[in-house]
């Protein structure tokens, strides 16, 4: 099973970069210099956020690459990954801020995008079981059930390449498979669409284990560090014991904002330049702040091949 998977993850991903090859010679060409240019943004698969919240949330970073472009950026965004997906691919974005950084490097790989910055702090997924939990390991959970976040998202690309890596054979459950138990040397894996309900599930004990994105796993780190702690039930505990971390995942390269291949390659130089700066500024703080990254560093197209290689090996 694990074998018959990954060969199809690997058929995916070549016709993913097929896709994006072909929407590089389909798609129109880029709007003209008294048009307004478009910031496509990928974002919602960890709490359910509105598309005006997101709009409010990225408008500083829109009114700094405006500056930059010289011309005014709107806001698009996106709290579904497949339709992100289908708008990036058809090269509809003059500027993309991805979370779901394999939907983004497909781009850069096929020569679609190309990197501009990446947030500082590495991505670290991971997984979490219930307080008290006998699962020890990654071992443990074989025979068992997982839950992760939408099947689109990073964090499930990464977490099914870790368990292949494991050699432990998976089988994602769905109406079509069914819900039954999985064999003692199996997990089974759902998806739910929001991660915080991930970790929620986890917490009352519908699942002895799932995975969720670094935003979560640091939220779930600061409550075993300050015991006691209230959370909100709409940030991430229903009620239950609790949630602790069982593993975390080998450090990826994070969330990333790239611009279309089409774009002046001195209006990218700029932005980089620019978006580099922006923790030497409190203006630039406030828009690092608005996007939940501590810093912006440069990205280079090498990165983006080396990951999607280990995606898809």
């Amino acid at each position: 099973m694990t074998k018959w998977l990954r060969a199809v993850r690997m058929t995916c991903w070549a016709l993913a970069l097929c896709s994006v090859c072909h929407g590089a010679l389909a798609a129109k060409p880029l709007t003209r210099l008294d048009d307004a240019l478009v910031l496509g943004i990928n974002e919602g698969a960890t709490d359910s956020k509105a598309a005006d919240v997101l709009v409010r949330q990225y408008a500083s970073l829109a009114k700094v690459l405006s500056r930059v472009a010289g011309k005014p950026v709107i806001v698009e965004p996106y709290v579904d990954v497949a339709l992100f997906r289908k708008r990036f691919e058809a090269g509809a974005f003059h500027f993309a801020f991805g979370k779901s950084v394999h939907v983004v490097a497909a781009g850069i790989v096929a020569g679609k995008y190309v990197p501009v910055v990446k947030n500082e702090k590495p991505y670290v997924a991971g997984f979490v079981v219930q307080k008290g939990s006998s699962i020890k390991d990654l071992g443990g959970l074989r025979g068992k059930t997982i839950v992760l976040p939408p099947a689109d998202t990073y964090t499930s690309a990464l977490v099914e390449s870790q368990i292949a890596q494991l050699g432990i054979p998976y089988v994602i459950q769905g109406d079509r498979t069914g819900f039954a138990a999985p064999p003692p040397d199996t997990i089974a894996v759902r998806h739910f669409r929001i991660q915080d309900n991930v970790a929620k599930a986890v917490s009352v004990g519908l699942f002895p284990a799932g995975a969720v994105n670094p935003s979560v796993i640091a939220r779930v780190e600061k409550q075993e560090r300050e015991e006691g702690m209230k959370w909100k039930d709409t940030e991430l505990i229903a009620a239950g014991p609790g949630i602790q971390v069982l593993s975390k995942l080998k450090p990826q390269t994070g969330w990333l904002l790239v611009a279309n291949a089409g774009m002046d390659a001195e209006i990218v130089q700029r932005t980089v330049e620019t978006l580099t700066m922006l923790g030497s500024h409190d203006e630039g703080k406030q828009v690092l702040k608005d996007i939940g990254c501590p810093g912006l560093v440069r990205s280079s197209k090498d990165e983006y091949e080396a990951l999607m290689r280990s995606l898809y090996h």
